[in-house]
């Protein structure tokens, strides 16, 4: 933040340092050109030289500007830091002491208790009783009767009809067909044969032409008492030696040349003869039988189903109906009410009270003064040397111009354009 307002005022007191100096420029050239404009001949003459014969150019001559110019300054500037710092304080943490505690609680249960009661209560009884009762049925009665009916009798009648039929005719054409006739040829060709030509080669070989020797070596004789006894082991019980014979291989490397036959694969190419099958189009003739047809009227019969009517007679048994009344007996049940007594067992849940001991354990909070170490950031002011770009107005020196060609600048006296107004000044 102390940076950014630092670059701030220093942007700022560069503008104010380049506002003059553009104001002096600006008014420098006014001065060269625009007073002229309206100043008579001779002072145009005044300001831009002797024009002579107004055909050499005039300047004005070097001028001092002020121009910004960067540069990296090194500043002393205070921050703060926090450093990490080890600190110890007294704190009261609560301690839960568990403490067991018994206690009595009375509670009540329902206890089932048997009772009888008298219950008066109502049944339906039946009462039988025979009644009487006449009724009226039809009685059938069967009689033959003769009944005349109409038939339709069917018989088949033929009625002649005329149709056109195609007639097949068969004819005898000869007709010429192409067959492909196998010919067997004779072809000579070469194929590769690979066969197996032995050659001799020399390969180096390496053989062991060792044999078998028989050398003495010392070998320790043991613990005391395993070389006949200490008198025959030296001075006192310390281990002696004795010679044995053992078989050693002696081996002789010998590497020499043999003579071997391999077997080389040579291809080379062989001439054959083979026969090949080739097909040879002949024209041949043959006799085929062609059917043609041709429209022909017949005539035939067509059976046709037609009925005709006739009278039979025949016998038929009716039934016909009569009333005839007859009696009949039958019981009628009839539900008495009737009120009866019972006892009833019933079961009543009676309230009674109980006591019970259970344990409850309780938690008491107890203080207990504890040391804690802590952590804790300690704010430092410290000064850090940073780098600050710094904008300064440096004076330089350039070359300027005034109006331009000696005929523009001073023109004729009585020209309202002398110098070419302000506009032409750079």
């Amino acid at each position: 933040m102390n940076r950014q307002l630092g670059f701030a005022a220093l942007a700022l007191g560069a503008l104010l340092a380049l506002a003059p100096s553009s104001a002096e420029a600006g008014l420098f050239r006014h001065r060269a050109c625009c007073t002229p404009y309206q100043a008579s001949c001779a002072t145009v003459a005044a300001v831009c030289g002797d024009c002579g014969s107004c055909g050499a150019s005039t300047s004005c001559g070097p001028r001092t500007v002020m121009v910004p110019e960067w540069s990296t300054e090194t500043r002393t500037v205070k921050c703060t830091e926090y450093h990490k710092e080890q600190r110890e304080r007294k704190v009261t943490v609560y301690k839960n002491v568990p403490e067991t505690v018994e206690k009595t609680k009375k509670y009540t249960v329902m206890v089932p208790e048997k009772r009888t009661k008298t219950v008066k209560y109502t049944v339906q009884k039946p009462v039988y009783e025979t009644k009487t009762k006449e009724y009226v049925v039809r009685v059938p009665e069967w009689k033959t009767v003769e009944q005349t009916y109409t038939v339709n009798v069917p018989y088949t009648d033929y009625v002649e009809k005329t149709c056109q039929v195609r007639v097949p005719e068969w004819n005898e054409v000869e007709k010429t067909y192409t067959v492909m006739v196998p010919h067997v040829v004779k072809c000579e060709g070469t194929r590769n044969v690979t066969r197996c030509v032995p050659e001799t080669v020399t390969k180096t070989v390496t053989k062991d032409c060792g044999h078998w020797e028989t050398q003495s070596v010392e070998v320790p004789c043991g613990p005391c008492g395993k070389c006949g006894g200490c008198g025959s082991c030296g001075d006192g019980c310390a281990p002696a030696t004795r010679t044995v014979c053992k078989r050693v291989w002696v081996s002789n490397v010998v590497t020499k040349e043999v003579p071997c036959t391999v077997y080389r694969k040579v291809t080379e190419q062989v001439p054959y003869t083979y026969e090949r099958t080739v097909c040879k189009p002949e024209q041949r003739t043959k006799t085929v039988r062609v059917c043609s047809y041709h429209m022909e009227d017949r005539t035939y019969k067509v059976p046709v189903a037609r009925c005709k009517q006739q009278e039979c007679t025949r016998s038929v048994r009716v039934c016909s109906y009569h009333d005839e009344t007859r009696t009949k007996q039958y019981q009628t049940c009839k539900m008495i009410c009737e009120e009866r007594e019972k006892e009833v067992e019933y079961t009543v849940c009676v309230p009674e009270e109980r006591e019970k001991t259970y344990t409850v354990t309780v938690c008491h909070r107890v203080p207990e003064e504890k040391t804690i170490t802590e952590t804790v950031c300690v704010p430092v002011e410290v000064e850090k040397q940073v780098e600050v770009r710094v904008c300064k107005m440096v004076p330089k020196t350039v070359e300027g111009s005034c109006c331009g060609d000696c005929g523009s600048a001073c023109g004729d006296c009585g020209s309202s354009n002398a110098c070419g107004g302000c506009s032409s000044c750079k």
